[in-house]
Order: structure tokens, then C-alpha cells, then sequence
């Protein structure tokens, strides 16, 4: 079903929709109530996609699953965005729920894109999915996250803005701490967005480090946190990609990009198993440096050219 008529809400409504049937609204979202999108039956999924424009949208949207006994991805709401206006625009007033994904539910991205928008929070209930299908999601709005946290897709998400932990943002258990990259990328664009997580990478996920990253301490540690369970890789290996843009190689012979900084114990504990993929016409190689009580991983990129052997 696709609904492609402008729409306003300015009081509570409840989208609900059967698991057969994909939900699309095409239409541009204006208002300032609360927009709930939750299953129909009980223990069902149901995907909803936002497409439309809606930067005049003030209000809230809540993802919500229908389940007896627990919420996991077979019975909660999906919902998919194209961009960030899709999932409102600016706010007089900072809200953490401005969007917030219950238990068991799936917030995905498709498209390259930043989210950005004034006082617009995201609050990521225990056990919630952020999806990338493709691209680059670069998320500057703050989030707030309770319980597991797990990152799924082949695209990559780029933490560029501040993260707390449970209801309050106060929390200190390390269970609202946890972020399993399950697939796909997590970049890191600004210091503060990795320090207090507590991360899983599996085989089928990378590390996407940026050699021509903006912030300086990104440019310095790469990905720094002095936790000592901040990193698991319980499949033996931590998967880097390195983003660069065809003229940053052009122009760079030997360049060296840092990975992450960390403490003694995770360093221990991943060291020998990071695996950087093949960067165009550079060979890649991982050197390991105390810097202070830390230790940093660094990407060595020399250029492979062309080599003659006259005999």
C-alpha cells in the first residue's frame, strides 16, 4: 500500500499493518503529534518505509513490536527511511525520544546520508536494530541507547555526535553499553561517539577507518577508548576497510591512517588479528605504538607502482 497524499498529525495516531503487506508513505508528514507504527497481529513483523519530506513534521515517531513473550526482529516493526527528513525535521525544544525504535525493532537506512536535525534525538530501546542497507549513514543527532544495540547491513554507519546510555542518559551499567556490529561498517567521526562502548565486531563486519577524516583526534587515534572491554572479536579477526577518495591516492604516496587506540588489554586481545582490506595501488600494513597508557593500531599504505626487473 502506497499513501502518496500530503498528511498532518496533530495528535496521536497508530500505524498498523498486517506482515503480507509493505507500507509506503510517499506523502510529506507535517505536525506536531505523535506518529506510532506497530504490527497488527500479535508476534508478526511489519515493514513501513518513509520517503516523503518531512522537514515539517514536529512531533514524534514511535516503532513499537507486538509480542507475547519477547520482541526479536521475527516480530517487531521495521521501519525503512531514504533520508533524514524523512524522520522529521527541527524542534523548539531538544527531545532524546524524538525517534524512538522499541524492542525487537529495526530502524533502516537506505542511502547515503546525514542525520541532522536541530534537538532531534534517537532513542534505541533494549534490544533494537539500525540497519544501512548502502552507503554512508553519518549520524550527528545524539543518541540514546538502552541494552543491546546491534548494527546490521552492508552499508556503513558513521558515529559523528555524542551517545548516553539508558532512560535517564546517566546510566553506568555496561549493559546498556553493548553495540554489536553484526554486518557491515561502523565509522567513527568524532571522539566522544566510541569512547563508552562496549563493541562486538563479527567476521562479516569492518572497522571503516577515513584517511582524510575532518576531526583532529580522529585524524590522531582513529577510534580511542581507554575501556578495557571495549573491543570483542569473538570470530578471530577485526575487519578494517580504509575510506579514501580517489584523489586523496592519486595524490598521496606513503600515507598512514590510524585504526584505533586502546587500552593495553584490548590490544592484547586483537593484536595480530586485523585484517585491512586492499586499498587501490597500496599495499597495506599494520604497526602497533604505545602513545601514552594507550596503544594505537596504524594503517601503513605504501604504493605498489610498477616494478621492472632488468636482468
Amino acid at each position: 500500500m502506497i499513501v502518496s497524499s500530503d498528511c498532518t498529525f496533530s495528535s496521536p495516531a497508530t500505524i498498523r499493518g498486517t506482515s503480507d503487506h509493505q507500507l509506503s508513505l510517499a506523502c510529506d508528514i507535517s505536525g506536531s503529534g505523535v506518529l506510532g507504527f506497530r504490527p497488527y497481529e500479535t508476534n508478526t513483523t511489519q515493514t513501513t518505509a518513509l520517503t516523503g519530506d518531512n522537514s515539517r513534521f514536529a512531533g514524534n515517531i514511535y516503532v513499537w513490536s507486538q509480542y507475547v513473550t519477547d520482541a526479536t526482529p521475527d516480530n517487531g516493526q521495521t521501519l525503512i527511511f531514504t533520508k533524514s527528513e524523512c524522520l522529521g525535521g527541527a524542534r523548539s525544544v531538544f527531545d532524546y525520544r524524538a525517534v524512538q525504535i522499541g524492542r525487537g525493532c529495526k530502524l533502516v537506512a537506505s542511502g547515503t546520508m546525514t542525520l541532522e536535525a536541530e534537538n532531534r534525538g534517537f532513542y534505541f530501546s533494549q534490544d533494537t536494530y539500525f540497519s544501512v542497507l548502502d552507503g554512508i549513514v553519518t549520524m550527528k543527532d545524539p543518541i540514546r541507547k538502552s541494552l543491546a544495540l546491534t548494527k546490521g547491513g552492508a552499508g556503513i554507519l558513521e558515529l559523528a555526535g555524542p551517545v548516553s546510555f539508558g532512560v535517564s542518559g546517566a546510566s553506568t551499567a555496561d549493559q546498556d553499553r553493548v553495540f554489536v556490529i553484526e554486518e557491515g561498517g561502523l565509522g567513527v567521526a568524532t571522539p566522544e561517539a566510541f569512547g563508552e562502548l562496549v563493541m562486538t565486531f563479527t567476521k562479516d563486519a569492518f572497522l571503516a577507518v577515513n584517511a582524510e577524516a575532518e576531526n583532529e583526534d580522529v585524524r590522531t587515534f582513529g577510534a580511542k577508548s581507554e575501556r578495557t572491554d571495549a573491543i570483542a572479536i569473538p570470530d578471530g579477526v577485526l575487519n578494517v576497510r580504509i575510506r579514501a577518495s580517489d584523489e586523496y591516492l592519486n595524490t598521496h604516496g606513503d600515507f598512514s591512517v590510524p585504526i584505533c587506540t586502546v587500552a593495553p588489554a584490548v590490544a592484547d586481545a586483537i593484536d595480530g588479528k586485523i585484517a585491512v582490506a586492499r586499498v587501490r595501488k597500496h599495499k597495506v600494513t599494520v604497526r602497533k605504538e604505545t602513545v601514552g597508557s594507550l596503544v594505537r593500531f596504524m594503517a601503513d599504505a605504501t604504493p605498489t607502482g610498477l616494478t621492472l626487473i632488468l636482468r
